[in-house]
């Protein structure tokens, strides 16, 4: 039907169509997460000021050395570093002055100018990156195979920074991506989770965090689909799986080796008996120690105590833990006391080189609504039981205790009262099994439909990102 030459019929099935793609959209965990987080990634990755995050520019040297296929860092002295092109270490000058005050903004011309200097693969000097130098390469293969890919266009040293954080953000983007694809239950809390503005804002600059938090998510989300879905058989395919998953965790830092932990979730008959099922654990653990020994024998003459304020001796500090563990555990006690809305604050999000704090209100929604997501996002015909919690409870309680412990012995003089240098987000790998424990609490007959949540999550995330990107764009180029 035609009114005044308009075919209004036409006009409806477009509006319906367009209101069922929109519905399909929010009602997608998947399509949610990939649609916000390669928007507001890649905001975020050109919003924030070049080397503006905690070691970004060590980072970039690191991922520089490995694109290179140098995956040994080298040692010059007391230095620790690589040989590399001298128009690296001009590069990071160009965003000089800036962290921590939050008074200077990014010059854009200085900006346009170091984007124009000349990369010169002939003029090298020795850089230091003593912080990054440990880190195991496969960190950074996506961040290498962006400033490769630099390389090989001719463009400017600083333009190979933007690059390598477009490729971690794509690579965390798929690896997360598949795990709230594969994931049976939490899909909702998954997607809050990857998209809280720290977990983002990680992923979408030079660092090793990326990798590391996609890699734990997706054991997590492998682990449990193997144990929460009867259908599903647990292959030989899985079980290499779930092995190689584990290690490249455990060597992105060793202090998450407790998640092998949840493979004590799958129940027994899926592997064929309760010795199968000790026996791959075994295996795991025994992988991951070995393969983690052998990259710290590796790279032993490579440490280099890098705390400013304090003196660690870590051999000294190990004997004081096994003579005095009370004394350790009060120091947990004493940061936990004192920094412990710090903590929480930056768990959510505290962005730039840690001088950007977002509203309370943030923090605080953010909070409730992961709760309430946990409480609410779960299915009637799969049961989280009480063994399986205390299980799941034992991989976080232990991985957060390595955590403070692995700090306490590198970072800390010997006996500190405090565990200085404990930051939020080195809790974000372990978080989703924080919020696992309130799953399925209460009356199982609470139930709220996928798009409801998929609606409030959608809002949520979206307006949060927003405000972010607001901030970052605020705090760097506009007074």
């Amino acid at each position: 039907m035609k009114i005044h030459g308009i075919d209004r019929t036409n006009h409806v099935q477009k509006r319906n169509h367009s209101n069922v793609s929109m519905i399909r959209f929010v009602s997608s965990p998947v399509a949610v997460f990939t649609g916000l987080a390669l928007v507001f990634g890649l905001l975020f990755a050109l919003i924030t000021a070049p080397f503006q995050a905690p070691d970004e520019h060590e980072h970039y040297f690191r991922a520089f050395q490995i694109s290179e296929a140098m995956f040994i860092a080298q040692r010059s002295g007391d230095s620790v570093g690589g040989l590399l092109p001298k128009s690296l270490a001009e590069a990071t000058k160009v965003s000089e002055g800036i962290a921590g005050k939050t008074d200077k903004r990014q010059d854009l011309e200085r900006l346009r100018m170091f984007a124009g200097f000349r990369y010169d693969a002939g003029q090298r000097m020795f850089i230091e990156f003593p912080n990054t130098a440990l880190n195991f390469p496969t960190l950074y293969f996506p961040q290498a195979m962006g400033i490769a890919m630099g390389r090989a266009l001719g463009l400017s040293s600083l333009t190979f920074a933007y690059l390598a954080r477009l490729c971690n953000l794509l690579a965390w983007l798929g690896i997360v991506m598949l795990a709230i694809k594969i994931i049976p239950v939490f899909k909702w809390v998954t997607v809050l989770l990857a998209l809280t503005p720290m977990s983002l804002f990680l992923a979408s600059r030079l660092s090793a965090d990326a990798m590391t938090n996609a890699v734990s998510i997706l054991f997590v989300a492998t682990v449990a689909r193997v144990a929460l879905d009867n259908e599903y058989r647990l292959s030989r395919g899985t079980v290499l799986f779930l092995l190689v998953l584990s290690v490249l965790v455990t060597l992105s830092k060793s202090v998450y080796i407790t998640i092998v932990l949840l493979i004590f979730l799958i129940p027994v008959n899926k592997f064929g008996g309760r010795f199968a099922q000790l026996g791959f654990v075994m295996v795991c653990l025994s992988a991951n120690i070995g393969v983690t020994w052998l990259w710290a024998r590796t790279v032993q003459g490579l440490f280099v105590a890098m705390s400013p304020s304090e003196n660690p001796m870590p051999a000294e500090q190990i004997s004081f833990l096994l003579s005095n563990p009370d004394e350790f555990l009060l120091a947990i006690g004493n940061t936990i006391s004192t920094y412990y809305v710090a903590l929480a604050r930056q768990l959510i999000g505290v962005l730039g080189w840690l001088d950007i704090r977002l509203n309370p209100w943030v923090y605080a929604l953010s909070y409730c609504l992961l709760l309430g997501f946990s409480l609410l996002d779960s299915r009637s015909d799969v049961v989280i039981g009480r063994r399986s919690k205390l299980i799941i409870f034992a991989a976080l309680f232990a991985g957060v205790l390595l955590i403070f412990t692995a700090l306490y012995v590198k970072w800390n003089s010997v006996g500190n009262d405090i565990v200085t240098g404990m930051q939020g987000r080195y809790f974000i790998p372990l978080s989703i099994l924080w919020w696992f424990l309130f799953y399925n609490v209460g009356p199982a007959a609470k139930k709220v439909a996928p798009r409801a949540l998929g609606v409030i999550a959608c809002l949520f995330c979206f307006l949060v990102l927003s405000y972010c990107s607001y901030k970052l764009l605020t705090r760097y180029y506009i007074v």
